[in-house]
C-alpha cells in the first residue's frame, strides 16, 4: 500500500504486482509419504523438468534438526510426467517427517514438504483401559490396543 505523487498527478497504489515469466524448473504434482508394513514410502512426481539436476531427500523425527536420507537424480529435461520413489526402511516409533529440495543444474533449489507419517511400534502389543491405565491379558471390560482399536473383554 502507498501513495504518490508523479509529474503533478496523484497515485494511490494498493498491491504492486511482479511476474517473473521464466519457467519454472520444475513442475511438482505431488510429494507424499505413506506407512507400509516395514517401511515407509515416499512418492513424487513431475509434470515437466527444466534444467532439473536432483532431489535431496531429508527426514527429521520433530520438524527441525534434519538429516539427509538420499539423493536422487532427477530427469534433468522432460516434458512428460515422471514418477519417483523411495522406500525408508529405517522406520522409528513416533513421528517421521520428511522433506525434498529439488536442486537444479545451475545450483538454485525448491524446497517441498514437509510430509509426515505417525507409527506406533512397541516391542510387544499395549492394551489399556477406558481411564489410561495399562491392563493385562485377563482384564475383563472395554479395552484399547496400541493400534487405538476398542474390544470388549468378557
Amino acid at each position: 500500500n502507498g501513495s504518490g505523487n508523479l509529474n503533478g498527478k496523484y497515485s494511490h497504489v494498493r498491491f504492486l504486482s511482479i511476474y517473473d515469466p521464466t519457467p519454472l524448473p520444475v513442475e511438482l504434482l505431488n510429494f507424499s509419504a505413506s506407512l507400509q508394513e516395514e517401511a515407509v514410502l515416499l512418492e513424487w512426481s513431475t509434470a515437466s523438468e527444466n534444467n532439473s539436476l536432483k532431489f535431496d531427500l531429508y527426514k527429521s523425527s520433530d520438524g527441525i534438526d534434519w538429516g539427509m536420507l538420499s539423493e536422487i537424480p532427477a530427469g534433468g529435461f522432460s516434458t512428460s510426467e515422471l514418477t519417483y520413489k523411495y522406500f525408508d526402511t529405517r522406520i522409528s516409533s513416533g513421528y517421521s517427517y520428511y522433506k525434498l529440495i529439488q536442486i537444479d543444474i545451475d545450483g538454485k533449489e525448491d524446497v517441498y514438504g514437509p510430509v509426515y507419517t505417525y507409527r506406533n511400534v512397541f516391542s510387544e502389543p499395549r492394551k489399556y483401559n477406558l481411564m489410561g491405565q495399562e491392563v493385562n491379558e485377563s482384564y475383563k471390560g472395554l479395552v484399547i490396543d496400541n493400534n487405538g482399536i476398542i474390544k470388549y473383554n468378557e
